[in-house]
């Protein structure tokens, strides 16, 4: 990747979205608006298979419920959850190539059971909505191997739930 460097030599990463942007490699993944019918714990997850042949670079993960408190745990697992329900995914320059990873994002509205290595405790108030990686924190899934991200969100009672991941997609 190219584009100009933070003060301490790192990437900056407004710069090259932009540019993976304007160039089709930015993707948007979305539940959309679920409805829980009562209490439960979830799961959402962006995969990354190893034959995708693309490094994913994960900057934002956007998530909310509607009139309830929405807590759990992120993890990173190398195996696919395939929770059942395809992701809706869009390409974020109109008429952009599909992801290489449409395939692996996956979200269930029902009981989910928590997988991989928790990294992260998230926590979202009432009727609002959070970004989970904050302070420039980004999440690479490498090409090559199989590695994902999947959340674990515990609803309290019925009501709306949402996750988006905005990643970028680069050989």
């Amino acid at each position: 990747m190219s584009g100009f460097m933070n003060p301490d030599g790192s990437a900056l990463v407004e710069m090259n979205t932009q540019t993976m942007a304007r160039n089709g490699q930015v993707f948007s993944a979305t539940t959309t608006r679920v409805l829980a019918s009562g209490a439960l714990t979830t799961g959402v997850s962006l995969f990354n298979p190893a034959n995708s042949g693309k490094n994913i670079l994960i900057y934002s993960i956007k998530m909310g419920l509607n009139n309830n408190l929405i807590a759990g745990h992120a993890t990173l697992t190398a195996t696919d959850p395939a929770l059942g329900t395809a992701m809706n995914v869009y390409n974020m320059k109109a008429g952009g190539v599909t992801s290489a990873i449409a395939s692996t994002l996956s979200y269930v509205n029902g009981a989910a059971t928590q997988s991989g290595n928790v990294f992260d405790f998230f926590q979202a108030p009432t009727a609002d909505f959070r970004e989970m990686l904050t302070n420039f924190k980004v999440i690479l899934l490498p090409a090559g191997f199989a590695n994902g991200v999947a959340l674990f969100p515990s609803i309290p009672a019925a009501g709306y739930w949402v996750v988006t991941f905005t990643y970028a997609e680069y050989s």
